[in-house]
């Protein structure tokens, strides 16, 4: 919803960030939580990172987190992200390139099986619902947001108050539909999710058409254990892709049985949080662009997700410096450096 710039700001701790670091338990990953956490906001954003053997899709793997966290800078949100790359290669060569990276070496206690890392599933799926589920466990509201997804506005600032309360699992659509009017006739033919990432599109009935490349997802009981149920159906099958088993495990929660928690589930308004060909579609329509919080690259082949977003004017991964997370403060909607008199003022969305 629409809100206006605050009028105060109330005193905050400044933090100096690291540019990465392992942790090797879940005491020492709150220790890092806590550092990327706003005014005791209780809410951050997540991300993980696999650079894998070919070289042209680690360099845009390198590019896009730089772009991301460029554009979350300029949003006031870049202290809040955590980046977990999958192994200490990928992180050594993302911090080499000044993306603050932070290598897990919590779940090698139970993730043994190398094939795993293979699967469409995969060691990255696995640790992106795994950190999810921890986060919710320590009190914090997620945020994940795949790298390339460009945020052109505070994604937690411009948050509809209300649904934040209502919903307690929201992601972005993946339908191809400019709008939420999706007929079921339409669905299965509109709904990528049908035709990737799997063996088998007939063993999913029914489909959220959900997209796990941009999520939000509360620390509620019923968030708690859909994350955690996420966890454990990719490591039991990891040879599906991870969004795929979202939409059933999503959907099995939401009726209840007993006293049980329901999962309040939706997809978001595609008018404020869009890929990047839908975005285009309703663009080239007249339907409006100008609410769009945060744009995602997804369902789109790697190497036209530069070109695109360069053409919209979205891509400057050259403009990400490290030094302006060494120092920072959120207060009240203003990003604030102590070694600077600047300070960045969040605009509403109007």
């Amino acid at each position: 919803g629409t809100q206006n710039a605050p009028s105060a700001r109330a005193p905050s701790t400044f933090h100096k960030l690291p540019l990465g670091g392992t942790f090797f338990n879940k005491r020492e990953f709150a220790s890092i939580a806590e550092k990327h956490e706003s005014n005791g906001e209780k809410r951050l954003i997540l991300t993980t990172l696999a650079l894998g053997d070919d070289d042209n899709i680690a360099d845009f793997v390198i590019k896009s987190a730089q772009n991301w966290l460029y554009h979350l800078h300029n949003v006031g949100r870049a202290h809040n992200a955590i980046i977990i790359g999958v192994d200490a290669r990928t992180c050594d060569i993302l911090i080499a390139n000044q993306v603050p990276c932070f290598i897990d070496h919590m779940t090698t206690a139970w993730l043994r099986d190398p094939s795993i890392g293979y699967m469409p599933g995969g060691r990255q799926g696995v640790i992106k619902w795994y950190f999810t589920e921890v986060l919710l466990d320590l009190g914090y509201d997620v945020l994940y947001m795949d790298t390339d997804t460009v945020a052109l506005h505070d994604p937690f600032y411009h948050w509809d108050e209300k649904a934040k309360y209502e919903y307690d699992f929201q992601a972005l659509s993946d339908y191809a539909g400019i709008t939420h009017n999706r007929p079921w006739d339409k669905l299965k033919r509109d709904c990528q999710l049908y035709n990737v990432g799997g063996p088998d599109p007939s063993d999913m009935p029914v489909l959220l058409c959900a997209s796990t490349g941009l999520f939000y997802l509360r620390a509620t009981n019923a968030g708690k254990v859909f994350a955690k149920a996420m966890v454990e159906t990719i490591t039991a099958e990891p040879q599906t892709w991870e969004a795929k088993h979202a939409q059933k495990v999503a959907l099995s929660f939401t009726f209840g049985e007993a006293s049980s928690d329901i999962l309040m589930v939706r997809l978001l308004d595609v008018a404020k949080f869009s890929n990047l060909g839908i975005y285009e579609e309703r663009a080239r329509k007249k339907m409006g662009t100008n609410q769009l919080i945060a744009l995602h690259c997804g369902l789109m082949v790697t190497s036209y997700k530069s070109m695109k977003l360069a053409s919209l004017g979205k891509w400057n991964p050259m403009g990400w410096n490290y030094e302006v997370l060494e120092n920072f403060s959120v207060e009240g909607g203003y990003l604030v450096n102590p070694d600077s008199a600047k300070i960045a003022q969040v605009v509403p969305v109007k």
